[in-house]
């Protein structure tokens, strides 16, 4: 990653509860997993799943 980037990155996660991070870096890797063969869920539906998780919204049966 460019320095410059990683100096956004950091600006804009400043902040951020570290358990809210983490569940969203939690989320990108399961969809990454999902659409490498991971899962049986076509690769809309993951994305969806991945979205709703790193939203917050999947707390319940995802997280």
């Amino acid at each position: 990653m460019h320095p410059y980037a990683a100096k956004m990155l950091v600006r804009s996660v400043r902040g951020t509860p570290a358990a809210g991070l983490r569940a969203s870096t939690c989320a990108i890797a399961d969809l990454e997993w999902w659409t490498r063969g991971g899962s049986e869920y076509p690769d809309d539906v993951a994305l969806t799943l991945a979205v709703l998780r790193a939203a917050g919204a999947g707390t319940g049966a995802f997280g």
